[in-house]
């Protein structure tokens, strides 16, 4: 029973975020819900499974335009995170992003941009460079567009460029 509880939150934070994908938004919440308060019950507030499931959920209210609501289910699952794992994990790097992404959809570009040079800096510890980090190149491209700063624009579009051509690129053995 004790794995079976951990499967049915997993099951429902999965399908409460699957569904908001579709754009079945209220759904969703009832959904996401229910797997917040099974996973505070079942795993306590300090748990991956909890922060993930504010994540989700800070998805869905992003999804809806709830930009402060999103940014503080964003900010509790940091927190959560910032707590229980090293400072180097990915997971960190996601919310970064995530509440980068909510900031700046908040016009909020300059707490954003902070944000994603947070996440941004956390790949310095890598030698890989990773399809996340020309993710977070592309955001960081996109605030200095808003900042009407065009060679800084360039110069993380085009790393993110770079990255994701060497990752990508195929090699057909045949």
């Amino acid at each position: 029973p004790k794995n079976l509880k951990n499967k049915e939150i997993k099951i429902l934070n999965n399908l409460g975020s699957l569904i908001c994908e579709t754009g079945r938004y209220e759904e969703s919440e009832k959904i996401l819900e229910e797997a917040l308060n099974k996973s505070k019950g079942y795993y306590g507030e300090k748990h991956v499974e909890t922060a993930q499931t504010y994540d989700n959920y800070g998805n869905l209210l992003f999804q809806k335009g709830k930009l402060d609501q999103a940014k503080l289910n964003f900010v509790k699952a940091f927190e959560i995170r910032k707590e229980i794992l090293d400072e180097y994990h990915l997971k960190i790097v996601e919310s970064h992003c995530n509440i980068g992404k909510a900031l700046q959809a908040d016009l909020k570009i300059e707490e954003a941009k902070s944000q994603f040079e947070a996440a941004l800096k956390i790949f310095e510890n890598f030698k890989d460079q990773s399809l996340e980090k020309a993710q977070i190149c592309n955001l960081l491209g996109t605030i200095y567009i808003q900042q009407k700063d065009f060679e800084k624009t360039q110069k993380y579009l085009n790393e993110a460029l770079a990255i994701k051509l060497k990752k990508l690129s195929c090699k057909n053995h045949y």
